[in-house]
């Protein structure tokens, strides 16, 4: 019974305890006996200490299907990414606030043995399959996935064995108890704590200097999140041209260009893969930019939503939204079958009388005089520009 050999167990250890206090020796004593009192005020214990039970694996058995490795995080929006390993020891980041239109885990890494946060920055160390990975910015799962990869640190680490536990993660220094008891430490850089420091203050020019000195990808790739993430456009530029990410930098700098702040922090939400949030962010915009939100929909190909937002806006909005779709089903040589679009041809033949093969014309001349306008409406109503970097 496994109750009464942990009670066994605890005897023998009570008795062995009794047993060496029993023949512990003084040598204050021994020498005071010896007439040797002056040379006696030094305690020296000759007896060897109590003999430390047999290190094993401690799990605490959880009912839940994840096993949190941290049950709270500070305030940060909801942003703030949490490690959760499942029952496959499967290592997945998930927010601590579900982010409306986000993914709501994220899967890292499987075969994790542990993983612990850095106590001084948002830093994530994980052992795994026998190796050390350490995120510089695990945030980047929100902001971009695809440059997660490019801010782990991953390391060989089978010098820790098999089952090992990181106990602590301070600074550059990670603690790792091995399964035999052993506590060995392995190091990983310190300047992304520097960078951290740097971003948190808002010092984006010292950050930038420093990821030029380091010059690591890692670094590079931590500093793009950063600063896609807090709208820095500017040191988002520089940091992915240095990790050769053309396609992001393209799409960085076409947001650089949009004159208004909240239809560029759409687009910023866009890029951060939360369609629904960018959306929000403008038709609650005061004026609502409703011809962004038009737009962003018929970008993703969201086509019955872009509808539905146009018949609530002006009647040119609705010719703009069925000249994308009647040109986006030109191109497969499609026809139209969706009864919302259908409707709404029939009122725009009815406004314009003009019809080739019973299909409206389009007068592109005219759409685009209205998306110069509203264009230039952003202009007059923004601060416009760059002056935001």
């Amino acid at each position: 019974d496994p109750a009464e050999r942990a009670a066994a167990t605890k005897r023998g250890l009570t008795e062995t305890s009794h047993s060496l206090v029993a023949r512990r020796v003084s040598f204050v004593k021994s020498l005071k006996d010896a007439g040797g009192a002056a040379r006696g005020e030094a305690h020296v214990d000759v007896v060897p200490p109590l003999p430390r039970p047999p290190y094993r694996e401690h799990r605490e058995a959880h009912p839940a299907p994840r096993l949190r490795a941290r049950e709270e995080a500070e305030e940060s929006g909801g942003a703030m990414p949490r490690p959760d390993v499942d029952r496959n020891r499967e290592l997945h980041m998930a927010p601590v606030v579900p982010i409306a239109g986000a993914r709501a885990t994220h899967k890292l890494l499987a075969q994790v043995d542990t993983v612990a946060w850095n106590d001084e920055s948002d830093m994530l160390a994980a052992i795994a399959d026998s190796r050390l990975t350490v995120w510089y910015y695990p945030n980047a799962v929100w902001v971009d996935a695809d440059l997660l990869k490019l801010t782990a640190d991953v390391r060989d680490g089978k010098e820790f064995g098999k089952m090992p536990q990181i106990k602590s993660f301070s600074g550059p220094r990670l603690a790792v108890r091995r399964a035999d008891g052993s506590l060995l430490t392995a190091g990983t850089s310190y300047y992304p704590a520097m960078l951290y420091k740097a971003a948190g203050g808002g010092s984006w020019e010292e950050a930038l200097r420093l990821c030029r000195f380091v010059k690591d990808d890692k670094m590079w790739a931590s500093l793009a999140c950063m600063a896609i993430n807090k709208g820095k456009l500017d040191a988002a530029e520089e940091a992915l041209a240095q990790v050769n990410e053309v396609d992001k930098l393209e799409f960085i700098r076409a947001i650089a260009e949009i004159p208004s702040d909240v239809a560029r922090n759409a687009q910023l939400a866009l890029y951060r893969r939360v369609p629904d949030e960018a959306e929000a962010i403008l038709l609650q915009a005061q004026p609502p930019l409703r011809y962004r939100a038009i737009k962003l929909n018929i970008t993703m190909y969201n086509w019955k939503r872009a509808l539905q937002l146009a018949l609530q806006s002006p009647a040119t909005h609705v010719e703009t939204v069925v000249a994308y779709r009647t040109k986006y089903l030109a191109h497969f040589n499609k026809n139209e079958t969706d009864g919302g679009f259908l409707d709404a041809r029939k009122h725009l033949g009815d406004a314009h009388p003009v019809l080739e093969n019973g299909q409206v014309t389009i007068n592109w001349d005219v759409i685009e005089e209205g998306e110069r306008n509203e264009v230039a409406n952003e202009k007059a109503s923004s601060a416009g520009g760059r002056s935001h970097k």
